[in-house]
């Protein structure tokens, strides 16, 4: 006999029904769990199923290769995804995994995709918002806010987020407006500094022609 379909569903169940339990020994870990979608040759469905429990382990201590390698699996799943079930939001999950080990650019990319095929969504918004937040992007990171409080104005998630972005917005104008200010007393300074020279300069060259004048009389 070969290891056909029936076998990898057998496998499924028995992963499945042990896969949560950490106090029993057959706890299985991100790898393992991976194992098993590399298996099934990348199948999106399987990814969604185990979602969650791939998310949990992500936040744990992980080799740095292995989160690696499971970034590249991420794309081979999603190079296997036909979009036939709205409410299966593949796209959105994969952007949850990238954002879970700081590829921004890439979860953001997914929840781009996720409100093409699935429409806009306020989580998705606030989630984007995260992605710009982490890159540096804080213009955009405000715009996905206000598109999330527009959807739902009592996210409360998304309302602290945009108070802590505004307030740090309001810092930064605080500090460049000092910034600004001194390096335009500076200025003044140097100004007055150089037209004071000049001053002397033109006394003393003044005073050199007046002695030139009395002296050759």
């Amino acid at each position: 006999a070969q290891f056909g379909p029936n076998s990898f569903f057998t496998l499924q169940r028995v992963i499945e029904k042990r896969i949560c339990d950490r106090n029993g020994g057959e706890y299985f870990d991100l790898d393992s769990i991976m194992g098993m979608i590399r298996l099934s040759n990348w199948d999106p469905d399987l990814y969604y199923k185990f979602r969650e429990e791939i998310l949990d382990r992500i936040i744990e201590p992980q080799n740095h290769s292995l989160l690696t390698d499971i970034a590249r699996d991420m794309q081979s799943i999603w190079d296997n995804y036909y979009h036939l079930e709205q409410d299966r939001d593949v796209c959105y999950e994969i952007g949850r995994f990238y954002y879970g080990i700081q590829y921004y650019e890439k979860s953001l990319a997914f929840y781009l995709k996720s409100t093409q095929l699935h429409g806009t969504h306020h989580i998705t918004e606030y989630n984007k918002s995260l992605c710009h937040t982490g890159l540096g992007d804080t213009e955009s990171a405000l715009k996905s806010l206000s598109c999330s409080l527009e959807l739902e104005p009592t996210y409360v998630k998304a309302l602290e987020l945009q108070k802590q972005l505004l307030r740090s917005q309001d810092e930064r104008i605080e500090i460049s407006s000092a910034k600004n200010l001194v390096g335009k007393r500076h200025r003044e300074q140097d100004q007055s500094n150089s037209l004071s020279h000049l001053s002397l300069r033109n006394r003393a060259r003044s005073v050199e022609l007046f002695v030139t004048f009395v002296f050759t009389q």
